[in-house]
C-alpha cells in the first residue's frame, strides 16, 4: 500500500512539469498570470524541482532504503504548501484544488508509512 501512495505521490508532483512550456501551462495549473519574466523562470524551475521529487518518490518504491526519505519527502512538501496556503489566504480555487489534493494524499500516505515501519522486515 506504502508503494502505491508513494507512486500516486509522485505521478501527482510529475504534472506541474508542464510549467516548463510556458504562461498558458502555468495559467491552466494554477490560474495565475504571470508578467514578469523573472517570476515565470522561478515558477519554471519549481516545476523541475517537483519533477525531480516525483522521480525520486517513484524510484523510491524499488529502492527500499530511499522509502523513508522520499515518504519525509513527500510529506514535508505537501504539508508545507498546505501551511503556506493557510497562511496566505485568501488563494484562487485551482491553489485551494492543489492544498485538498495534498491534504487527501498526505493521511493515507502518513498512516501508511507509519504502519510500514512498525511491520516492516528488513530480511
Amino acid at each position: 500500500m506504502l508503494r502505491f501512495i508513494l507512486v500516486l505521490c509522485g505521478v501527482i508532483h510529475l504534472l506541474p512539469v508542464s510549467a516548463v512550456l510556458g504562461q498558458a501551462q502555468i495559467v491552466s495549473l494554477y490560474g495565475v498570470e504571470v508578467e514578469d519574466s523573472n517570476m515565470l523562470l522561478l515558477l519554471q524551475h519549481r516545476a523541475i524541482l517537483f519533477a525531480l521529487i516525483g522521480i525520486f518518490m517513484i524510484t523510491s518504491v524499488w529502492r527500499q532504503r530511499y522509502l523513508t526519505t522520499a515518504c519525509f519527502t513527500a510529506v514535508f512538501s505537501m504539508s508545507s504548501f498546505v501551511i503556506l496556503v493557510l497562511v496566505n489566504n485568501p488563494v484562487n480555487t485551482l491553489i485551494q484544488r492543489v492544498m485538498w489534493i495534498d491534504v487527501a494524499l498526505l493521511v493515507p500516505l502518513s498512516l501508511t508509512w507509519v504502519v510500514w515501519r512498525i511491520y516492516r522486515t528488513d530480511g
